[in-house]
């Protein structure tokens, strides 16, 4: 059993699919620790929903990293359309990648859609505050 950060956890589901003998645990938020005994080998558990994690999973993760570099926050990666305020500012190549990311991350984009929100949560930095616990 091994405690991983946000950033731990994100390069543990980077590197590829869940094993049948992982089993990863990740609370969405502070303070959700019940959490543990509902692990489920070869499956992420957050809150109360245990998701797969195969090669697509990995595929759109990193999606949504190239998404992130081009300068798109949380907010922005579940909206309908990406915003005009960053798409006006990239090259054309970036602009062409985004939409292309955009497409492909269709499906963790419908409402609620749990691997959004571990992805989103994952990617997010995490502030001075919370890397201190």
């Amino acid at each position: 059993m091994t405690s991983l950060g946000r950033a731990g956890v994100a390069d543990f589901l980077r590197s590829g699919p869940l094993k049948a003998g992982d089993a990863l645990v990740v609370p969405l938020r502070p303070g959700r620790k019940h959490l543990l005994p509902a692990a489920v080998w070869g499956r992420v558990s957050i809150e109360d929903v245990d998701l797969a994690w195969s090669h697509q999973e990995v595929r759109l993760l990193r999606q949504l990293d190239q998404l992130r570099t081009l300068g798109f926050g949380s907010r922005m990666l579940t909206a309908a359309a990406p915003p005009f305020h960053v798409m006006k500012n990239l090259a054309q190549e970036q602009f062409r990648q985004a939409l292309q990311a955009w497409d492909l991350l269709e499906p963790w984009r419908q409402q609620g859609n749990p691997w959004m929100a571990l992805a989103v949560h994952i990617t997010t930095p995490t502030t001075t505050k919370e890397s201190r616990r």
